[in-house]
C-alpha cells in the first residue's frame, strides 16, 4: 500500500496557490456607486415583475369577461335565430292610443 506524503505541497500546488490569490486579489472590488448602481438596478427588476404580475392578473381578468361576453352575445344570436318574441319599444303600441 502506498502512503502519501501530505505534509509538504508539491511546487505545482504552490504555484497554482499562488496564481488563484493573485487572480482573486486582483479582482475590483464594489465602491459605494458600484453598490448603489447596484441596488437601483435589482429595484428597477423588482418593480418590473411586480408591474409583469399585475399585467398578468388584468389580462386574466379581461380575458374572463370577454369569455362571458361571447357567451352572452352567443345567447342572443340564438334568440335571434329563433325568432323569439318581439319585445322592446317598436313593438309596444305608443303610451296615447
Amino acid at each position: 500500500m502506498t502512503v502519501f506524503d501530505l505534509g509538504t505541497p508539491s511546487r505545482w500546488t504552490v504555484v497554482a496557490t499562488e496564481r488563484y490569490r493573485s487572480a482573486y486579489l486582483d479582482l475590483p472590488t464594489m465602491d459605494d456607486a458600484d453598490n448603489l448602481r447596484f441596488v437601483e438596478l435589482e429595484t428597477r427588476v423588482a418593480y418590473q415583475e411586480r408591474t409583469i404580475e399585475d399585467l398578468n392578473e388584468v389580462v386574466l381578468a379581461l380575458r374572463t369577461d370577454l369569455e362571458s361576453l361571447r357567451r352572452e352575445i352567443g345567447k342572443l344570436e340564438e334568440k335571434i335565430d329563433q325568432g323569439g318574441p318581439e319585445v322592446g319599444p317598436a313593438h309596444e303600441p305608443p303610451p296615447h292610443w
